[in-house]
């Protein structure tokens, strides 16, 4: 308790020094997981938890329990993007749905446009952008199906393809 005349002042600096030195070690640790973010999706969670950790150090905290922070933060990135890629949507524009007044009214006359949306329909290449934005490297891309249906396309438009998605998995990380 804060505000008990019985408060151990020496315990509750302490206390607030370790929370607040392990405050930055987790942000530095963000940061650095961040900017890695390819290799860590490449190579997956525990092994590069395991190649990085070592490099931080804290007086206030031991070398498992920055291994567990490294850990944890890293699994909350390659969630975070995961559910990034799987939401990526490719679809065009099928057409602009409009209502309009009917009725006019204190603030709008008949004929003044109510709402509008854009309706979207997949298209075509939606099921292969949405598989290669999932994949690393587009060199070695072993599903079959995939396969087919680039070989479909001549290299132009297959060069196309691949360059697209390359930018849809950058915009999305």
């Amino acid at each position: 308790m804060h505000s008990s005349k019985y408060l151990n002042k020496g315990k509750l600096e302490l206390l607030r020094t370790v929370d607040t030195n392990v405050l930055v070690l987790k942000n530095e640790i963000s940061a650095f997981v961040h900017s890695h973010i390819l290799e860590l999706l490449d190579t997956g969670v525990l092994t590069f938890a395991n190649k990085y950790y070592k490099q931080y150090r804290s007086e206030y905290l031991t070398a498992w329990e920055i291994q567990t922070l490294f850990i944890e933060i890293c699994r909350l990135y390659k969630a975070a993007s995961d559910r990034l890629f799987k939401n990526a949507k490719f679809e065009v524009q099928k057409s602009v749905h409009k209502t309009y007044y009917k009725k006019n009214t204190p603030k709008h006359k008949a004929g003044d446009l109510k709402e509008y949306w854009i309706v979207r329909k997949p298209s075509s290449l939606s099921g292969l952008l949405k598989y290669l934005v999932r994949v690393r490297r587009f060199d070695n891309i072993t599903n079959r199906d995939i396969l087919y249906r680039l070989d479909s396309f001549d290299e132009e438009k297959r060069g196309k393809i691949l360059r697209y998605a390359k930018l849809c998995q950058e915009a999305v990380l």
